[in-house]
């Protein structure tokens, strides 16, 4: 199986050549429906992000200069991947290999868009092939890739824009709507899973299992406890910045937290969501004085709105639990190559195996969905000792580490030893099961005892 995580778009009504124009919310539901697959055909796809630091010190890497991204991504050039550039002239990397695509975050985070595969065994390996050749590319350049989901010693002044087109109209709109919008662009880092549904009343069963598993996967996968070099006072400083970027594309989506969401809902919140923008002839003219609703009935100037300004316009709103093809779960920071394919690993045994969703939905029975949002806020400050209804984080997540071992082993999806996928669940079982800790927590203890508070010995811990 080899997909990649957008859906096709679909042909509709005014057909303008390449580009219908869409008129009405009718015009809007084929290309949900066209993400449907039968559950024979499920995939499932990684989306990684890690941070470019010095080796030593620890602080950002830019993209320009000696050593920086710009250099990096050059090197990948020859170990098979290949320069590309989108309508709006955005460059990104593409491997001829199949692995994927490269692209380029705010402040020059590299982000692994991996094809969508069968099962987990065949994400790990993927996420350990571009490994080797990130490493095999850039082993003679003085970077380090880390998986954290903050910066842990640079600042917004230290990071410099990795300035694509896009980032000119989403930059200025963003830090008008929330304080920390420019970190969270520039300073955050997370792993992302994408999962196949084969109808509208299973992707609502799976849109509201993962929304209302989100703060106990904030709190499980926090790793973002530093910032300028010292304790941030939140143990997911990257989910406690989203809280704070725009309260109209992030967070969750309401309806999504109960029985009977649709397509027609989700697209009912995005059209009520303002637009960054749309791309003609090569460029990305800003459309931040209108909704997609206002764009889609009056138009603008001269432009009509069309399918591919809606599919950019899906791009561009970034909800905890959110649909574009696949359905995404964006709730962890980024992990360690240690961890990383357990995020992978526990999304999957959550939402692919009815039971194991039935599961997570009577241990989170008791949380009051008026709480959520204060919720998601604790579980980023606090990890597993924020209060979700009457039980503290930390003492559900060994159960949703069990629902999800369940989950995975009813797959039973082997690996040439014979293995099961719940294999990658084993670094959570001894961090969080027989430790008691999460890697925040891990990460402070080992960085106030035997790091002695050194970046070097960090980074060494978290590098790719």
């Amino acid at each position: 199986m080899l997909r990649m995580h957008n859906g096709d778009a679909q042909s509709m009504s005014l057909d303008l050549g390449q580009d219908p124009v869409v008129t009405k919310v009718a015009d809007l539901l084929p290309g949900f429906h066209a993400s449907m697959r039968p559950a024979s055909d499920w995939g499932l796809g990684v989306e990684y992000e890690r941070l470019p630091v010095d080796p030593t010190l620890g602080s950002v890497r830019g993209y320009e200069g000696s050593g920086g991204v710009a250099e990096a991504l050059a090197a990948l050039e020859g170990v098979g991947w290949r320069r590309a550039r989108n309508a709006g002239g955005d460059p990104f990397h593409i491997h001829d290999g199949g692995l994927g695509t490269l692209t380029l975050e705010p402040g020059g985070q590299l982000e692994l868009s991996g094809a969508i595969v069968a099962d987990v065994h065949r994400a790990v390996e993927q996420m350990e092939r571009e490994r080797a050749l990130l490493v095999e590319a850039t082993k003679k350049l003085d970077i380090a890739w880390v998986g954290l989901g903050y910066h842990p010693f640079s600042g917004l002044d230290d990071v410099p824009w990795a300035m694509k087109p896009r980032y000119r109209v989403m930059g200025p709109y963003l830090r008008s709507r929330g304080r920390l919008a420019h970190s969270m662009m520039r300073l955050t880092a997370t792993v992302q899973t994408n999962l196949d549904f084969e109808s509208e009343e299973d992707m609502a069963e799976k849109f509201m299992v993962a929304s209302w598993a989100t703060p106990l996967l904030v709190a499980l996968f926090a790793n973002s406890p530093l910032a300028a070099g010292k304790h941030s006072g939140a143990l997911s400083t990257r989910s406690l910045a989203w809280r704070e970027t725009d309260s109209d594309r992030c967070g969750f989506v309401r309806k999504g937290l109960e029985p009977g969401f649709t397509f027609g809902d989700y697209i009912e919140y995005l059209l009520d969501v303002p637009m960054f923008f749309i791309v003609r002839d090569g460029r990305y003219i800003p459309m931040t004085h209108c909704t997609f609703r206002q764009y889609m009935v009056d138009g603008d100037r001269d432009e009509r709105a069309t399918l591919a300004d809606w599919e950019l316009h899906k791009s561009t709103v970034f909800p905890e639990v959110r649909l574009r093809g696949p359905l995404e779960v964006r709730a962890a920071d980024a992990q360690s190559p240690e961890l990383a394919p357990s995020v992978v690993a526990l999304s999957c045994g959550l939402l692919y195996d009815a039971g194991a969703r039935a599961a997570v939905l009577d241990l989170v029975a008791g949380i009051p969905l008026s709480s959520m949002n204060e919720l998601l806020v604790d579980a980023a400050r606090l990890g597993p000792d924020a209060i979700a209804g009457s039980h503290r984080i930390g003492d559900l997540l060994p159960a949703l580490i069990e629902i999800a071992r369940e989950g995975l082993r009813s797959r039973a999806r082997l690996n040439s030893e014979g293995q099961d996928e719940a294999i990658y669940l084993e670094p959570l079982q001894d961090l969080v099961v027989d430790r008691g800790l999460v890697p925040a927590t891990d990460l402070l203890r080992r960085w106030e005892g035997e790091w002695r508070k050194r970046a070097d010995a960090l980074v060494e811990a978290y590098r790719f």
